[in-house]
Formats: structure tokens, sequence, C-alpha cells
């Protein structure tokens, strides 16, 4: 089952990013993974 998780401006931190796994996402601790980085506001 794949989900989507949209985020808006207002969502991202003031680098201009987001961590994954998102609050959002509602991921249980048993499927997350560690936690990355994704640069938005730079590679789109």
């Amino acid at each position: 089952m794949t989900h989507v998780v949209e985020l808006r401006a207002q969502d991202l931190n003031g680098h201009g990013g987001t961590f994954c796994p998102n609050p959002q996402a509602q991921m249980a601790l048993w499927n997350s993974h560690p936690k990355v980085f994704l640069d938005v506001a730079t590679t789109g």
C-alpha cells in the first residue's frame, strides 16, 4: 500500500526542507526507516 504525503511551503523547515519519515505519513515504528533530510527548496 502506498500513501502520498503532500507538503505545503508552510510544512517545510527554515532551510526549505523536511524530514522523512514525516509525522504526516502516519508511519508506525515497525515500518519506519532512519530519518533522512529532503532538501525540497533546492531539489524540488
